[in-house]
């Protein structure tokens, strides 16, 4: 059985430079519209600079939601079965994956595999999603 272990976070580029910048990180899945770290970086931040121009009443500061999915030792997933746990992962928590930036990627530096989700809670409408 999968266990998560979730943070929240206010850095894009920190969190993007961990999950995808380490040794052997292996992207499995993504909604942005490039795979380079600074670009995905750009892309999570419009939605915030979108966020700031709708509601400059109520900006959000912790925008980003990042878990790490985790199975026993012994047991390994295809590409494919943890791009599809991702996206139920994203959906089930109530992000729009039509809305809301994500990147998944998977670490391979323990001995269990593991999957790093990073969502921005700041979907391209401005809207927050709620945590």
């Amino acid at each position: 059985m999968p266990i998560a272990k979730i943070t929240k976070g206010t850095d894009a580029a920190g969190c993007l430079n961990y999950v995808l910048g380490k040794e052997k990180a292996k992207l499995i899945d993504t909604n942005c519209l490039s795979s380079g770290i600074n670009t995905m970086v750009q892309e999570f931040d419009l939605a915030n600079q979108v966020q700031s121009q709708v509601n400059r009443s109520k900006k959000t500061t912790n925008t980003i939601h990042h878990a790490s999915i985790g199975i026993p030792v012994g047991i390994e997933l295809s590409d494919q079965t943890w791009k599809h746990m991702a996206q139920e992962y994203i959906k089930g928590m109530g992000f729009d994956p039509m809305q809301n930036h994500y990147v998944a990627a998977m670490h391979q530096d323990t001995d269990h595999q593991h999957l790093h989700l990073v969502v921005n809670r700041v979907r391209l409408d401005g809207v927050t999603t709620p945590d």
